[in-house]
């Protein structure tokens, strides 16, 4: 039989070629040239966790520099405040057993024995109070097994024994009389014997204090008066910076050490750096302390005037535009003044009207025109001031 071959056209053969040779493309260009080369979309898409920080037409900028500066130094305050310290004992009786006796005699001698779990930055007292005796016998009291007090006993008497440093684990504390000199029998009975926990009670001040700096300048000195006797410790995020044994109602001036101070700048490439300091006044024990007008006090040096200018681009759909000048702090006062390009139109903050956070402006659309492409008004804005200030951002968004 004769075989009879099928006859491709030449058109489908140039489509399976075309098809085969896209596929072949695909495999060795880069994903986003492909993307661009079948869908004619030259934009990279966003990722799906990535959200805008202001709504579509609207216009955002983050500051990362400060504006304006000041022509010598100059020194600011951060109020701490007036307070007390105290460095108290809290007692807390654990046991107090009343009414009962020990005796001894030349064939063995009773005792009393208290276990408990104790804390080594705790003190321990047992206070004994002896009602009355037979002879003159001996008590005897250990800790752990190690004898650490030994007493004759009288009527009537009251011994206070200060147990030597616990464990932090179960712990026995036991009393025993013994016979004190030539005798069969000795005895004493205890009105009361109690056993207390002397726990510290410590009431230090730590005051976190949180500053914006410029790269780390100037100098941070703690300010404050203390009026109290014993020792205090001073620190800085933990650092101590200054130890006194007396205090007085004069002002204390300790300078923060330029290490405490780089340690806690953050790992940052912005010239604008927030700083917290954790100030503490620490006494030691049993030391009261009254701490008056205690302040952080940062001077500056000489810092050159920084302007910023930076593009804008925001939607022309709108007569009226509300924008939002976000200060995170005022070093030093000063009116703001916005210059708008390529309108020529200016807008200033006076400097009894700037606060920190929030400052709202709503200017006419004429500010911002100029340039219209597409839609959306375009230009530059540069931002001055006479004073010193930090911002955060500067938002423009149309004003219904």
């Amino acid at each position: 039989m004769a075989e009879v071959r099928e006859r491709i056209p030449a058109v489908v053969m140039l489509i399976i070629a075309m098809i085969g040779f896209i596929i072949v493309y695909l495999l060795m260009v880069p994903p986003q040239t492909a993307y661009n080369l079948i869908s004619g979309n030259t934009t990279t898409p966003a990722p799906a966790n990535v959200t805008s920080s202001h709504p579509p037409g609207s216009f955002y900028y983050p500051f990362t520099s400060y504006i304006g500066g000041i022509s010598s130094g100059k020194s600011f305050n951060y109020q701490i405040g007036t307070f007390g310290v105290s460095y108290l004992q809290k007692n807390v009786t654990l046991l107090n057993k009343t009414q009962f006796s020990l005796s001894a005699s030349i064939f063995g001698s009773s005792s009393y024995t208290i276990n408990f779990n104790g804390s080594q930055s705790d003190q321990y007292l047992l206070v004994v109070h002896v009602a009355s005796v037979s002879g003159n016998p001996r008590l005897t009291v250990s800790l752990n097994g190690n004898k650490f007090a030994s007493n004759i006993l009288s009527s009537g008497s009251v011994l206070y024994l200060e147990l030597p440093t616990v464990s932090n684990k179960s712990n026995s504390l036991s009393m025993v009389v013994s016979l004190n000199g030539f005798a069969f029998w000795q005895s004493a009975s205890f009105s009361s014997v109690a056993f207390v926990q002397s726990t510290s009670n410590l009431a230090a001040n730590i005051v976190p204090v949180k500053v914006l700096t410029l790269s780390g300048l100037g100098l941070y000195t703690i300010s404050y008066s203390p009026i109290g006797t014993g020792n205090l410790n001073i620190t800085v995020n933990n650092n101590v910076i200054s130890q006194i044994s007396s205090g007085s109602d004069s002002t204390e001036n300790v300078t923060i050490p330029q290490s405490v101070v780089s340690a806690a700048i953050p790992q940052s490439s912005s010239v604008v750096l927030p700083v917290t300091f954790n100030v503490g006044f620490v006494p030691s024990k049993g030391v009261h302390y009254e701490i008056s007008n205690a302040e952080l006090v940062y001077s500056l040096p000489q810092i050159k005037y920084n302007n910023v200018t930076f593009p804008f681009s925001v939607v022309s759909s709108s007569t009226e535009y509300e924008s939002v000048f976000y200060l995170n702090q005022i070093l030093y006062s000063g009116s703001v003044t916005f210059s708008f390009y390529p309108s020529g139109y200016k807008y200033t903050i006076p400097s009894s009207n700037l606060t920190a956070g929030e400052n709202v402006m709503i200017f006419p659309s004429y500010y911002l025109s100029g340039n219209n492409a597409n839609g959306n008004y375009t230009g530059t804005i540069t931002v001055s001031t006479n004073g010193l200030i930090i911002p955060q951002y500067l938002s423009i968004s149309t004003f219904s």
